[in-house]
């Protein structure tokens, strides 16, 4: 692979135009694409707040059963 492919602002500049659904056949490319196409995929999920609140908030009452 030609070291351009390998720079991380170039790949996030060019992941940004691959829709959303297509990042993931995207990261399967190689190791290198892997990490950037995953982290723009994660950087664009839409989780609503209250479901991501309150799995923080579950998470905190698990950690705080164990230490009791």
């Amino acid at each position: 692979m030609h070291p351009v492919l390998s720079t991380p602002e170039l790949l996030l500049d060019i992941f940004q135009w691959v829709p959303i659904d297509q990042l993931l056949p995207v990261a399967l490319v190689n190791q290198t694409w892997s990490e950037w196409a995953l982290d723009l995929k994660w950087r664009t999920a839409w989780v609503p707040l209250e479901a991501l609140v309150s799995i923080l908030g579950a998470l905190g009452t698990i950690r705080l059963n164990n230490h009791l």
